[in-house]
């Protein structure tokens, strides 16, 4: 969860998962802290192609386990 909700002027993401070693990992995702809008990115540093969804995405489709770097926001 995140230290402070979402809202116009406060999101969340991670630029290279590689730091976090779970790189090309990830095949679904959910938003909390009132985040409603996920976008994940085949390329590190928010870089196209992209995919964005929901609070709620049981797949990223044709990004699952593509996934390089991710933003949430409000």
């Amino acid at each position: 969860y995140g230290q402070y909700s979402c809202s116009a002027g406060y999101s969340y993401g991670q630029p290279d998962l590689r730091v976090d070693e779970v790189d090309n990992r990830f095949a679904s995702g959910q938003g909390f802290s009132d985040c409603d809008l996920i976008t994940v990115y085949d390329l590190y540093n928010y870089a196209e192609p992209m995919y964005t969804c929901g609070p709620n995405c049981p797949s990223f489709y044709a990004l699952n386990d593509a996934v390089s770097s991710w933003e949430i926001k409000d």
